[in-house]
């Protein structure tokens, strides 16, 4: 993005006269340091737009705003008439220029192009890479759109705008002159095309999530049901609106209480074990009724039932629960043991469906509200045998419940499906033994509720967190996919020596780290090799990363000292947050000679052995991360890697490989490097994360990147 001053050392002068050579050189050395100054202070101006861009993506901000700032940014960093941003249409034929730059009125939202050959940005999508134009009346491989045509556009650069399962569009930049764009414009303006896609996939996860929690809480706050949550600890940290009507009190007033703490005292004991049972199981309980006190004073008999929550590890979190009031139906049981004619009225008020059959399965009694569940009277149902009011499926069901509460003479508990006018009706029932003066069982009470309602809310509660799981495992690979790309993009060869280099994800934690390194040709006889670590995790890390890594691509190929590129990174704001720390090691390798002139903000020193004696020593540290603070200027250190000599460089991840309070370390790094220095650098690599692996037992907390250097012997030109 930054292109040198033409300058000559023998300028003709007034008179024909030439400035002496002397003169000449000064005038030209002092013409190409304002040259690279001007260049720093454009790079880190387009930095500060990329970092200011990706700020505003992962802050939430509108898609169209995110759009329209990438397009500006784009423009003012490469200095071009023309921007846009095009969108792929549904129909995969079309896109649209969704935002841009320079166009004429009215064109952004409605102009659009081919999706094929007849246009930059359709070539754009056939080809899957930047597409570079020098010269659009000459250009051969697609058609100019009438859209750069009508706007004079004679050179131009796009890329395509990643998306799942198909890309988003293209974003280009033109200009009305003749123009090469190099490698530092593509490297840029793929980056800010890599920002705009996250957003998008952002943008459109957050919706999702929006969706399902709207429609949740919806239906939590009509169902007249307690639904709750628990912490680790048993303590509730959400109650729903239902807590007004069975305790008498708002949610709030119940929060940071253990459910028990609202059980009588006297039960309170009894009804722990079962939950603390089940937890220690992982399991669900279902069903259980206890007692609890309301607000008011008066003790209630309520039903709860519940699941376990886990978190990401796989550690128990708490219990998410319905719980309902069950009083009613509790006492209309009770009072038709002790004597069903005395309190048929009580079963007629019932909005419960109360029912009695004999052990043959036919009618005894039913309450106005069961004969509802059917199209007949209760007198007509009285007498009648099950199969003669419910298909054949669910008497099956329901006759194999009747024996076996007759076999047992204990409780019952089952759910079943029931046709309803207006759709299938979910209900719960409860059949009560009834004995005879002898004992034996004679009469089977039932006692069904309609559920309906919470069924929905269990099936809602259900898939909002398969969704909640889903949009997670969707940042976690766009996050995951964007770290990938920061990794060197293929095989690395580096003339005179031999290296392996590797990255690996941690294997216990599910957001991806900030690890990041890179190798790549400074000229013909330089090598830069850069290693860091962002402290945190998630897409955050990797954007800031990834900006990281720009910038220094961006430097090396302009500043050879490398205390001065992190003087300059320092100064870069990379993120918002407050003392956010950067660990960066930037080294630059002379491939012919072995000298590495190198500098260090905070990261973990460089290992070498020395294949002279196998003497192992650690390159000095110097510096602090990166972290938004002022400190005194960095210092660029030598050394010199001989014949056989190697060098190893890795992310934190490596010596602070744990089990339980034990870490690896560096010096059992440093050991093994020793141990096996006469091995290829790929074979060391290997043995080096294999020693991490077994030491924490196959759970890395922290991602690990690193890479192993061997200079060859005889000359390398």
């Amino acid at each position: 993005m930054v292109r040198a001053p033409r300058t000559c050392a023998n300028t003709p002068q007034r008179g024909g006269e030439r400035t002496p050579p002397a003169a000449a050189l000064a005038t030209e050395a002092h013409g190409a340091n304002e040259w690279v100054r001007r260049g720093i202070e454009r790079l880190v101006a387009a930095q500060a737009l990329v970092t200011q861009l990706g700020l505003c993506a992962l802050a939430g901000a509108p898609l169209s705003c995110v759009m329209e700032q990438a397009a500006a940014v784009v423009a003012q960093a490469l200095d071009t008439e023309y921007s846009e941003l095009l969108g792929l249409q549904p129909d995969g034929d079309t896109l649209v220029l969704r935002a841009g730059v320079g166009w004429g009125e009215g064109l952004v939202g409605r102009a659009t192009v081919g999706a094929g050959k007849d246009s930059q940005g359709g070539y754009t999508l056939l080809a899957s890479a930047p597409v570079v134009v020098e010269d659009l009346g000459t250009e051969t491989r697609f058609t100019g759109s009438p859209l750069l045509r009508d706007h004079g556009v004679i050179s131009g650069i796009s890329v395509m705008i990643l998306g799942t399962p198909r890309p988003f569009g293209v974003l280009g930049a033109h200009t009305r002159t003749r123009r090469v764009f190099g490698a530092d414009d593509v490297h840029f303006i793929q980056g800010v095309a890599n920002l705009v896609g996250l957003a998008i996939e952002r943008e459109r996860a957050d919706e999702v999530l929006r969706h399902a929690e709207r429609r949740f809480r919806n239906l939590v706050e009509e169902i007249n049901d307690v639904v709750w949550e628990t912490d680790v600890d048993l303590l509730l940290t959400y109650a729903s609106p239902g807590t007004r009507i069975v305790f008498g009190c708002e949610p709030e007033e119940v929060l940071g209480r253990s459910p028990f703490d609202l059980i009588p005292p006297e039960e309170a004991a009894d009804r722990r074990a079962a939950p603390r049972c089940a937890i220690r199981r992982r399991r669900p309980f279902s069903l259980l009724e206890h007692q609890a006190i309301r607000a008011d004073g008066r003790v209630i008999t309520l039903e709860s039932s519940a699941v376990p929550t886990f978190d990401d590890h796989g550690a128990f979190s708490g219990y998410r629960g319905v719980s309902r009031d069950i009083t009613r139906r509790k006492q209309a049981v009770q009072a038709l043991q002790e004597s069903e004619e005395r309190y048929r009225g009580l079963a007629e008020a019932s909005q419960d469906a109360i029912f009695t059959l004999d052990l043959e399965g036919r009618v005894r009694y039913v309450n106005p509200h069961a004969a509802a569940l059917t199209s007949l009277s209760p007198e007509d149902l009285v007498g009648r045998q099950l199969e003669n009011i419910f298909p054949p499926q669910l008497v099956e069901r329901q006759r194999a419940a009747l024996r076996a509460v007759a076999a047992s003479g204990e409780h019952a508990h089952f759910e079943d499906e029931i046709p309803g006018a207006g759709g299938p009706l979910w209900h719960e029932t409860c059949l009560i033994p009834l004995r005879d003066e002898r004992g034996a069982v004679c009469t089977i009470l039932g006692v069904s509720r309609d559920i309906t309602r919470h069924k929905q809310v269990e099936e809602d509660l259900h898939r909002a967190r398969l969704q909640s799981e889903e949009a997670y495992r969707r940042e976690h690979r766009i996050a995951s996919r964007f770290q990938t790309a920061l990794l060197p993009p293929k095989e690395v060869r580096i003339p005179g020596f031999s290296l392996a280099y590797a990255y690996w994800p941690a294997l216990a934690e599910a957001d991806v780290g900030g690890d990041f390194y890179n190798l790549f040709e400074i000229d013909p006889r330089r090598w830069a090799v850069v290693i860091g670590d962002v402290a945190g995790k998630g897409l955050e890390a990797a954007a800031v990363a990834a900006a990281v890594q720009h910038s220094v691509v961006a430097l090396a190929r302009k500043e050879q000292d490398p205390a001065a590129i992190l003087d300059t990174l320092r100064e870069m704001p990379f993120s918002e947050e407050p003392g956010l720390l950067i660990t960066v090691f930037l080294g630059v390798l002379q491939r012919n000679t072995g000298h590495l002139r190198y500098a260090s903000a905070g990261h973990e020193p460089p290992l070498v052995c020395r294949s002279a004696d196998g003497q192992l020593a650690s390159l000095p540290p110097e510096g602090i991360a990166l972290c938004g603070i002022a400190v005194p200027p960095h210092q660029t250190r030598h050394t010199v890697l001989e014949a056989g000599d190697i060098l190893c460089l890795f992310t934190d991840g490596l010596p602070e490989a744990r089990h339980g309070t034990r870490l690896l370390g560096v010096d059992r790094v440093g050991e093994l490097l020793v141990a096996h220095r006469c091995q290829e650098p790929r074979a060391m690599v290997e043995v080096l994360y294999q020693a991490a692996l077994a030491h924490s037992h196959g759970r890395l907390r922290d991602d690990i990147a690193l890479l192993v250097f061997r200079r060859l012997a005889g000359k390398w030109t």
